[in-house]
């Protein structure tokens, strides 16, 4: 069974994400930065349909929202990211209503973790998701 327990740990808004990103020390930053650059470029779609989170009382990881659709107010991904821990998940919104198991799961870059149907297996959509973790 694959860990989540970043799900429990305390979610704290960065409102002021571009200098947060800009003048924090906090280690995997640099990698951080790199990942909402390329969700950004994958989804195209502008910064501030972007949302960054610090999870844990002491920043153990981030949360990435990102939303789109008509009025720009539908999750469309999600991204927890534990540089300390070296995870790295992907929800869609079917996973964060439904499952509570991320779409994909990986552990120091090795995918460990698929929640998704046969056909998405088969043509292997975990690959769309390779310039990601690139750069984690």
């Amino acid at each position: 069974m694959m860990g989540v327990q970043y799900l429990y740990y305390n979610v704290s808004p960065i409102p002021q994400k571009d200098s947060f990103l800009q003048e924090s020390a906090i280690p995997g930053i640099a990698s951080l930065r790199k990942i909402i650059g390329e969700v950004r470029r994958m989804l195209i779609i502008p910064d501030k349909q972007l949302y960054l989170f610090a999870l844990g009382d002491h920043i153990d990881g981030f949360r990435i929202d990102a939303y789109g659709g008509r009025q720009e107010k539908d999750l469309i991904m999600r991204v927890y990211y534990l540089p300390g821990e070296k995870v790295f998940d992907i929800w869609d919104p079917e996973s964060v209503v439904g499952s509570g198991m991320p779409l994909l799961g990986w552990r120091d870059k090795k995918l460990i973790f698929k929640n998704y149907s046969s056909l998405l297996q088969a043509i292997k959509v975990e690959n769309l998701f390779s310039s990601l973790i690139a750069v984690v």
